[in-house]
């Protein structure tokens, strides 16, 4: 199946007109999740083609000497706001108890689960940190623009009051799904009412949508060629040894070949 691809070539960026850009920019039936599917459609739909909408985005980085990985849901990027990190909860529900969570499934069983808001603040605090250091060359306190997390969950709701560890503003649920632009607008004034935003311009968006594409070419290096060929002179070689060899301890033998290489009789 061929994905179809969008025409972005041309360079109206109007909030007016419908439809984020989405990397990467599939079909929704490529999408797994189902409530990430869901998501990944409403974003699209609903918000302005001058925002981008990363969805899925798995890092592999040094931190502490180590290797760690880490992976985010869905990243979107908004012109004159800054960027918005949201983890979706598509599973039947979920609960805190004694400060622990719990996915709950549909056969009312549960199992223990990650905090989906320690889990979206800390991909946000780590990506930004490598923004900081790879693209703009600056600390976290200054980056040019702002930077905030959501947890939202398409198909349900909050039942009752939410954790106090947590604002409402940071809780995107069913009733809020029609209204996703407003919803994040609104979002973004709550993690700064201030003039940071405007410095998150479309030159500094470029730059993070280039970062967040992942574009990149792996090309065949001309010494492995050479290494085959010289693998492949090294075998046949070593077989021609062995047949010569093989040939040297018969009395006679009878070499059959093409017209080209003629009979030979030893």
């Amino acid at each position: 199946y061929e994905i179809p691809k969008r025409d972005w070539s041309s360079d109206v960026c109007s909030s007016d007109l419908p439809m984020a850009r989405m990397i990467p920019d599939v079909p929704e039936g490529f999408i797994e999740n189902l409530g990430e599917r869901e998501v990944y459609r409403q974003l699209r739909d609903q918000l302005p083609n001058s925002w981008l909408v990363r969805h899925h985005y798995p890092t592999c980085w040094m931190n502490d000497s180590r290797l760690r990985e880490r992976e985010g849901d869905f990243i979107v990027l908004a012109p004159g706001k800054g960027i918005m990190f949201i983890e979706v909860k598509g599973s039947h529900g979920y609960s805190s108890e004694g400060g622990i969570w719990y996915r709950l499934k549909a056969d009312g069983s549960r199992e223990p689960a990650g905090n989906p808001f320690e889990q979206v603040s800390s991909f946000k605090h780590h990506m930004i940190k490598k923004l900081c250091q790879e693209v703009f060359h600056c600390d976290k306190a200054s980056f040019p623009g702002v930077f905030g997390h959501a947890v939202m969950y398409p198909k349900g709701k909050v039942e009752g009051a939410m954790p106090p560890s947590n604002d409402p503003m940071v809780m995107i649920a069913y009733r809020d799904m029609p209204h996703l632009q407003e919803r994040l607008e609104a979002s973004f004034k709550a993690w700064d009412p201030g003039k940071r935003g405007s410095l998150f311009s479309h030159e500094v968006m470029s730059k993070v949508e280039k970062f967040l594409s992942d574009e990149c070419k792996l090309v065949p290096v001309l010494a492995a060629a050479v290494d085959d060929d010289e693998r492949r002179i090294q075998e046949l070689t070593e077989r021609q040894y062995a047949a010569l060899r093989g040939i040297m301890g018969q009395p006679r033998v009878h070499v059959r070949g093409t017209a080209e290489i003629g009979r030979a009789h030893v």
